[in-house]
């Protein structure tokens, strides 16, 4: 009976502790997609894991990446994100948004034909199909800094 309170008392400070090496994996997977993203995603292991993984957080909703945690434990937070979704037709048609202002209305932009017609140059547009999309993102590390480095736009 003397040795079951020390075991039993181990075994719920093992339980009660994460394992910190799982806990470093998932800030390490994190912090490789903020590396990877500066760096344009260059073909490496460590980087194709860090794309695939921002690949499913993105199509489930969620950001990029999580928290990248430093040496010390804080979270690294000097980035800026931009992120946001581009529009684009293939060449000799002409983007219009599905409004006649060709604003934002919510809806996704057409691509169309654009002619012109009569003395006046009265415009004709004739829809052809639906603008190609997807998600752009870039970083900037360290902004507002002598040293700052932005990735350019990178689209997915």
């Amino acid at each position: 009976m003397k040795y079951v309170l020390p075991i039993a008392g181990l075994a719920a400070l093992a339980l009660a502790v994460p394992p910190v090496a799982v806990q470093a994996e998932d800030y390490d997977i994190d912090c490789a997609v903020i590396l990877c993203m500066a760096g344009g995603f260059p073909a490496s292991a460590p980087c194709s894991a860090a794309h695939g993984y921002m690949m499913k957080r993105l199509k489930k909703g969620k950001p990029p990446f999580g928290t990248c945690a430093m040496s010390d434990g804080k979270a690294f937070t000097d980035y800026d994100l931009d992120m946001g979704i581009h529009y684009y037709c293939e060449a000799g048609l002409v983007m219009r948004w599905p409004d006649e202002r060709d604003n934002w209305s919510g809806n996704r932009p057409g691509c169309y034909i654009e002619e012109v017609v009569g003395r006046d140059d009265e415009r004709r547009y004739t829809y052809v199909r639906a603008a190609a999309g997807g998600p752009y993102m870039e970083i900037t590390i360290s902004p507002g800094n002598a040293e700052a480095y932005r990735s350019g736009k990178l689209y997915y």
